[in-house]
């Protein structure tokens, strides 16, 4: 999402990028949209959820099927610069930390409703000239109110029954879908990077902390018994200066993860590394990738996560489309990644 009114759409059938400027506000988010920075993005499934607000803690939703944004329940924390992220396991997304506190919290999808296109009748007002074609400005009127949009009444006489596509609207303070705490962080840390591993651990990697600055600590939250955030001590072979945030994560394999750009110590980096979950290892991975930090930003800044483009998910097949991640930077160029054989490619959504 570029500004309050823009948002960038991937069409991975057709591979572009688009734009949607005319999408519905039906809540008051083009108020409270944060434009210049500190929000949080995640895109899952049809739906992108956004953390924004003076406060950073005011919770929407984009639904792409019928292109409008919902105001759902707010968050408990200021998350300014924290890190969003689907959890399958739990069924929910968690909110982590971010610039001002360690705190940690778990919205739960269980109960979730989504919107959907519904069609109803509704009533449309008679031309005011019977001879022209032309239809009044009073124009669509809901059934169930019988009014127009100036309150006049509608009827048998002044108008006629049509069927319409709408949205089937959805009270979600009504279904009392509320965020629950979670334990905190060890260390406050924004610009962080989560991976889930195994269905059985949360991690997050790196980031930055406003009094110790770069992070190169690693935490992780057993998922089985969420009770306190445990500090992984790692193996750093190579001894790389590892003080990184805003980085991109993805998939590399059943045991191992791509960190991918970011920023090293506050200086910008196109490097590649991968962390090995059994050895708790990570270490530079010398691949082929175009040294791109000259002219582009790789950085992370909303979304650190790469999101799978196959179908199928995570279940890996002999297809390209099934290694392929995407994630937009910090300055809205996608990024499109293959995992197998590191094809790379930045797509800029100013053309």
């Amino acid at each position: 999402m570029k500004y309050y009114n823009t948002v960038l759409y991937w069409d991975n059938l057709t591979q572009n990028l688009k734009k949607i400027y005319d999408f519905k506000d039906r809540s008051d988010f083009k108020i409270n949209y944060q434009v210049y920075s500190g929000n949080i993005f995640l895109n899952h499934l049809n739906h992108l959820f956004i953390v924004t607000g003076h406060n950073y803690d005011m919770f929407y939703m984009y639904d792409t099927i019928t292109n409008e944004i919902f105001k759902i329940n707010n968050l408990k924390y200021n998350h300014c610069r924290g890190s969003l992220i689907y959890v399958e396991k739990l069924n929910g997304l968690m909110c982590v930390s971010g610039k001002h506190n360690p705190k940690c919290e778990f919205f739960s999808l269980k109960n979730m409703k989504y919107p959907e296109i519904e069609v109803a009748e509704v009533r449309v007002r008679k031309p005011v000239d019977p001879n022209s074609n032309a239809t009044a400005k009073k124009g669509f009127a809901n059934l169930f109110q019988k009014k127009d949009d100036d309150g006049d009444e509608l009827n048998d006489t002044n108008s006629y029954k049509v069927m319409k596509e709408r949205t089937k609207l959805i009270d979600y303070a009504k279904l009392r879908l509320y965020w629950e705490d979670m334990p905190d962080l060890n260390y406050q840390r924004h610009y962080s990077s989560l991976f889930v591993y195994n269905d059985k651990f949360l991690y997050t990697f790196f980031g930055y902390n406003f009094i110790k600055g770069p992070l190169e600590t690693i935490e992780r939250l057993d998922l089985n018994s969420p009770i306190k955030w445990e500090v992984v001590n790692y193996i750093n072979d190579k001894y790389l200066d590892l003080r990184i945030d805003s980085a991109a994560v993805m998939f590399s394999n059943s045991d191992e993860m791509i960190i991918l750009g970011g920023c090293v110590n506050e200086v910008f980096t196109d490097r590649m590394l991968k962390y090995n979950f059994v050895h708790n290892s990570i270490h530079l991975y010398n691949s082929v990738i175009p040294n791109l930090k000259e002219n582009e930003y790789f950085r992370f800044w909303e979304e650190s996560g790469f999101k799978s483009l196959s179908k199928v998910g995570l279940t890996f097949s002999e297809t390209d489309d099934n290694y392929t991640f995407a994630a937009f930077d910090a300055r809205d160029k996608l990024h499109l990644f293959n995992s197998r054989n590191y094809k790379y490619n930045i797509i800029n959504s100013e053309k």
